[in-house]
């Protein structure tokens, strides 16, 4: 019987030893020289999509997608954005290039070259849709002249190249360039 306590506290003593040594492993150091923090690389991260984005798959050569007061919008067999027309309006695009999302389209260029009736779509870029067209008025029996936008982010082509995921807004009332 004395054998068995005997291992027992020996057991024991050997258990209290080990924890206290794996405590004093754990402390920190006592120099006063701060840890070197491990750097991030950094990374291009887009902003948030603003409020009341909308997000769509466009089909290349496919039917056109309708944007909510500013006209219809396809991709065209050869890869670009086009506006389908009416008899009263006529719809534009502006290239603005690379950017980091939605948010980052916010200005409208006033240079009459910087549209066209048609733009290439390219992943990462970003485009102002302009419909210009004329409206009756009813208060003066007349035709009045409008604008309205929308702005364009492609997010990414779909798989095997058959369109591409578009974000936009519409209408967009932007800042004048």
């Amino acid at each position: 019987m004395k054998k068995k306590n005997y291992l027992w506290s020996l057991l024991a003593i050997m258990m209290v030893g080990l924890l206290s040594v794996s405590f004093v492993s754990c402390g920190g150091s006592d120099d006063d020289t701060p840890a070197t923090p491990v750097q991030e690389p950094t990374k291009s991260v887009a902003p948030k999509d603003p409020e009341g984005t909308n997000v769509i798959n466009l089909l290349i050569g496919g039917d056109s997608y309708n944007l909510a007061s500013v006209g219809h919008i396809l991709i065209d067999k050869a890869g670009n954005f086009k506006g389908s027309l009416g008899s009263y309006n006529t719809i534009t695009f502006a290239m603005l290039g690379k950017v980091n999302g939605l948010g980052d389209v916010t200005k409208i260029p006033e240079n009459e070259n910087a549209w066209a009736s048609s733009a290439r779509v390219n992943v990462g870029e970003g485009y102002i849709m302009k419909n210009y067209y004329w409206q009756w008025n009813s208060y003066t029996s007349t035709t009045d002249e409008a604008i309205t936008y929308a702005r364009i982010y492609v997010s990414e082509a779909l798989e095997n190249g058959i369109g591409y995921v578009i974000k936009y807004q519409s209408p967009y009332e932007p800042n004048i360039e």
